[in-house]
């Protein structure tokens, strides 16, 4: 299963919660989760915004149960992107 999402929250604390999840660990490109590897890539603000938005995209893949897994505690996380 592969997610690939686009999200309005910065990827330092994207990272941050990452980087506090157990069984997670961070790899050379990303983190890994089970057989789900995380991929965050920063994504600059658009040139016409007026108030600049911290982006990044966010792509699971792997096994769907680990993705599943993953994605949910995720999705907790950054649903209001208030976590």
């Amino acid at each position: 299963m592969i997610r690939d999402e686009l999200w309005s929250v910065s990827i330092s604390r994207i990272r941050a919660f990452f980087d506090t999840q157990p069984n997670v660990t961070p790899t050379n490109t990303g983190y890994q989760y089970g057989n789900c590897h995380i991929t965050l890539t920063e994504v600059p603000p658009k040139d016409s915004a007026r108030f600049p938005i911290p982006r990044t995209q966010v792509v699971f893949d792997g096994l769907d149960a680990d993705v599943s897994d993953i994605y949910h505690r995720f999705m907790i996380q950054f649903l209001t992107a208030g976590g």
